[in-house]
């Protein structure tokens, strides 16, 4: 059911409040970058002409993994290196790409490292094909082979889609009105509960 995804467990996340934790180490560095982070995920998108949502599909795998409370014991993200930030990010982004994207702008391995190649800043932080292979077999297996998360940006695509009306708006046809509303609230609400099903 939809509320149950938009709850997403929050149990599994970790609070603002409880970065400073020393168990949430990972998550403490992540939040404190992960401003710089989205700025290069939308560089990337930039670069490569992703779409928006695959651009909001990285960020939510990036978020989803490095603020849950089960990826804050895992060895191999432990020291949270500006290396091993640069694979989990180029991770999340290539996957987002294969998932969302239409064929002609799937974005390769060998695409983002010539990407990282010719980032003067990016250069020592280029991952190598064996380890995007297997940090994304490492993701989906986190994942649960699952990434049909509902996101904000799933709500705007239903209410452009399904039309909003401003106030500066007028048609003879529609009324503006509770029902109105009522009736476009519950048919984006359907929708986005048949894409999680």
């Amino acid at each position: 059911m939809f509320q149950d995804e938009c709850r997403y467990k929050v149990d599994h996340y970790i609070q603002n409040s409880d970065l400073d934790r020393e168990e949430h180490a990972v998550a403490k560095a992540y939040s404190e970058q992960r401003d710089a982070l989205v700025d290069r995920v939308f560089q990337m998108g930039k670069k490569f002409n992703q779409r928006i949502k695959s651009l909001h599909i990285a960020i939510e795998l990036m978020d989803r993994f490095f603020l849950d409370k089960q990826s804050q014991s895992q060895r191999d993200i432990q020291l949270m290196s500006p290396r091993i930030i640069s694979i989990y990010l180029t991770t999340c982004f290539l996957i987002a790409s294969k998932y969302d994207e239409i064929d002609d702008q799937l974005v390769f391995i060998n695409d983002v490292k010539k990407y990282y190649q010719s980032k003067h800043q990016y250069q020592s932080l280029i991952p190598t094909y064996t380890e995007i292979v297997e940090t994304e077999r490492h993701l989906m297996n986190f994942f649960n082979w699952d990434l049909g998360f509902v996101m904000p940006i799933h709500f705007v695509e239903m209410f452009l889609a399904n039309g909003i009306l401003f106030e500066s708006e007028y048609s003879q046809s529609i009324t503006k009105n509770k029902i109105t509303a009522e009736a476009l609230s519950k048919k984006c609400y359907d929708i986005l509960d048949e894409m999680i099903k």
